[in-house]
């Protein structure tokens, strides 16, 4: 067994459930996370701080680049985080050094056909009817791709010339009956000894472009005996999900199973099962236990804004005190994390302030003392541009004229506090 660090590479590190596996792992002292994936505008890219390049698994020679990383990153561990990656990793694992943490290949080649997962699954798990395009008569129905992801493509059909067309453009569609109930996603985890050692089940209650963004804990002791079921005709190893939604007579009917952590998994982290890191313990085969808790968790998840600003190089950042560290009375956190960011990277910080009250008993409260390597208290009638004295510095500073004072003489950058954000790095 590979020594820790774990090395762990993500791949594709741009996709939807990277987002989820690097938040996983970023806090784990265990690992060591790097990505590879294509070159491509990605804020996903700018969540590692190790990455490379490497072509699409639709493209000719991504085999021996990906090999390539491997080796000389001294990878102990690849995820992939694409279905159609899932399968292309599997297919060809025995060629890596590192070891692929998904289910065995012929469990991600079953998963990933939604026809062949049906066929596997009828005599256990209620699935849904699969309709012949010439025998439909009734409407609606629903179709959706036999290998998709994310919703794409998929929709309801209303009517036999909706019918034509969609049989017309595209030709991978199955066609199902409409499901009318809410929908629920399972999460799940097994150990290719102990079987299924955790369900919980999420209703998606809002969804955008086939991504839940906001879902809920639900329980039911019908999600468990599916997932058993399951399990027990396709063999999972590690996280896996499944999904059902209420038919017209309120049973629960299958969607789709895939041998991965979903999207909004972090619901069953944040209920205390980590199933990105207990995978890899499951492929380790190291010891480990599943104790959720249990609490009911509603997640949203909203857009969120990430940055990467070239060329910007700093050795000193000047920061205000009233209204930027201090705001409304309470110390503005962001600012904060910002300031401890630049003292894990050596950077010297230095409060420059006209602070009217007495300082040290504000610093004392705030529990701040011991933040800074220098503090400059000046009046309100000084120019701080004065005390500027390293030019590769940044300001802090919540007074526009004061921040354009400094910029004029001093020719250095300045932020306001709603702008820290941009140089937060959140890569892991």
């Amino acid at each position: 067994m590979a020594s820790l660090p774990w090395k762990v590479l993500v791949f594709p590190g741009n996709s939807e459930i990277s987002y989820e596996i690097n938040r996983s792992l970023r806090d784990c002292h265990a690992v060591e996370m790097f990505a590879a994936g294509m070159p491509i505008p990605s804020a996903m890219q700018d969540r590692f701080a190790h990455w490379d390049l490497c072509p699409s698994v639709h493209e000719d020679g991504w085999v021996e680049a990906l090999q390539e990383i491997v080796v000389r990153r001294k990878i102990d561990f690849i995820i992939p985080a694409q279905d159609d990656v899932i399968v292309a990793l599997t297919e060809v694992e025995a060629l890596f050094s590192g070891k692929v943490v998904c289910s065995p290949a012929e469990v991600c080649r079953v998963s990933r056909s939604k026809r062949a997962t049906y066929e596997v699954l009828a005599d256990v798990v209620r699935v849904p009817s699969v309709l012949t395009p010439g025998r439909i008569d009734r409407f609606p129905i629903f179709a959706k791709p036999d290998r998709g992801e994310g919703a794409k493509r998929a929709r309801r059909i209303d009517t036999p010339t909706a019918l034509a067309e969609a049989m017309e453009t595209e030709t991978d569609l199955i066609f199902l009956e409409h499901l009318p109930g809410p929908e629920f996603t399972i999460d799940c985890f097994s150990d290719r000894e102990r079987g299924v050692l955790y369900c919980r089940g999420r209703q998606r209650i809002v969804a955008r472009y086939g991504v839940s963004v906001v879902t809920r804990s639900v329980e039911n002791p019908e999600f468990f005996r599916m997932a058993e079921a399951i399990s027990s005709k396709i063999p999972f190893h590690g996280a896996w999900f499944f999904q059902v939604k209420e038919a017209v007579d309120g049973t629960l009917a299958l969607l789709e199973v895939a041998p991965r952590v979903g999207g909004a998994a972090a619901l069953s982290r944040a209920s205390g099962v980590n199933l990105t890191l207990l995978s890899l313990y499951e492929h380790a085969r190291l010891p480990f236990a599943v104790h959720p808790k249990n609490i009911d968790i509603m997640l949203t998840r909203t857009l969120d804004n990430h940055y990467n600003i070239k060329d910007i190089k700093y050795t000193t950042v000047y920061c205000d005190f009233d209204d930027t560290l201090i705001l409304k009375g309470k110390v503005n956190t962001r600012v904060v994390r910002f300031l401890y960011q630049c003292i894990n990277r050596d950077i010297r910080i230095v409060l420059l302030t006209k602070c009217r009250q007495h300082l040290p008993t504000m610093l004392e409260r705030h529990r701040l003392l011991g933040l800074f390597d220098e503090i400059i208290h000046i009046t309100p009638n000084e120019k701080k541009s004065r005390y500027i004295t390293d030019m590769n510095s940044i300001m802090l500073d919540d007074s526009f004229n004061e921040r354009q004072e400094v910029e004029t003489v001093s020719g250095i950058l300045t932020f306001d506090p709603s702008t820290v954000e941009c140089l937060i790095d959140d890569r892991a």
